[in-house]
């Protein structure tokens, strides 16, 4: 069985298809700050894990297997 995020299907192709493509700055969703001005607690939101926490394109939290199994990428240096 192939590793998932927790979402169902549907429910994550809703998620990432339409956040993939957006353009604009990305923010954290309890915040509504970029990842640079973030101060909230960081952590995994599928696993709770700690190490190496990145803002992914959906506005959540991730660690590297996290982002991995959910297909997920990483906000990049602007913020997109």
């Amino acid at each position: 069985m192939p590793p998932t995020c927790g979402l169902s299907p549907l429910v994550a192709s809703l998620i990432f298809g339409s956040e993939a493509t957006m353009a604009e700055q990305v923010f954290c969703t309890q915040c509504d700050k970029p990842e640079t001005q973030c101060a909230c607690e960081r952590y995994c939101w599928v696993c709770k894990g700690q190490y190496g926490i990145r803002l992914c394109v959906d506005g959540l939290y991730y660690c590297p297997d996290c982002r991995e199994a959910c297909d997920v990428r990483v906000v990049d240096s602007r913020g997109a």
